[in-house]
């Protein structure tokens, strides 16, 4: 706080001795107390100016610092040590607050590694037990289950076709001179199977109803080329 005071009486002195300039820039412009020839120059008006500024800026500043509320410590020894025990006070409820928070942070973050460790300890138990029975299993009690469920798949999956094959002869019957449904959807997925890279198959609108292919668009079964709508191909039912 000292040397804001000091800051304040010095800029005061300053601005004493330019005010004294100025006076002295005064008389001598007014005649008063010549010693030599007066500069009425350019130069000497761009010297009183700036002056004139500088004085101008230096009362605004003054002004502000006087006007400004400082804090003045008090001389009494007992006051300023109960300020600075009310300070370390503040200092230590906020570091202490600070502190609980990290610290419930961090108990948090042990209660989740908990439960993501237990959780990764049941997976491995799993996998152990699995490994225990796949090994006191001959290769045909594994085999067994595996084969029944990919009969049962090859069933399923038959059923479904023959389904599928009686509704598109039903609903899309087979036209003269067009390709039926049925072949359309036979193409498309013999092109996304043999070829995943470029699954995109030519649409012949001369051989191909095209309600069809607008059919299968909106059923989210096939979809067209992002830059050549004359192509399509099936959407992969594993990203639909």
């Amino acid at each position: 706080m000292a040397e804001q005071n000091d800051v304040v009486s010095i800029m005061k002195d300053f601005k004493s001795g330019l005010e004294s300039d100025i006076e002295k820039l005064k008389s001598n412009m007014d005649g008063e107390a010549l010693i030599e020839e007066p500069d009425f120059s350019i130069e000497s008006d761009k010297t009183l100016d700036v002056n004139l500024k500088n004085k101008l800026s230096l009362e605004s500043e003054i002004e502000a610092l006087v006007d400004s509320d400082f804090y003045v410590l008090p001389k009494d020894s007992q006051t300023l040590l109960s300020l600075a025990e009310e300070g370390t006070m503040i200092t230590k409820d906020q570091s202490r607050r600070n502190l609980n928070y990290y610290n419930e942070k961090v108990e948090s973050l042990k209660k989740e590694k908990a439960k993501l460790q237990h959780l990764v300890n049941q997976a491995a138990q799993v996998d152990k037990k699995l490994d225990e029975i796949i090994q006191n299993q001959s290769e045909t009690e594994v085999m067994a289950p595996l084969l029944w469920r990919y009969n049962m798949t090859g069933v399923i999956f038959k059923e479904l076709r023959t389904e599928l094959n009686d509704f598109l002869q039903d609903r899309f019957p087979q036209q003269d001179t067009l390709k039926s449904m049925n072949d359309i959807l036979q193409e498309i997925v013999e092109k996304f199977l043999a070829d995943p890279s470029d699954p995109y198959v030519d649409v012949e609108y001369d051989q191909i109803e095209p309600a069809y292919i607008q059919f299968l668009i909106k059923a989210r079964i096939i979809s067209r080329h992002q830059h050549d709508v004359s192509k399509v191909r099936l959407r992969d039912p594993r990203l639909s």
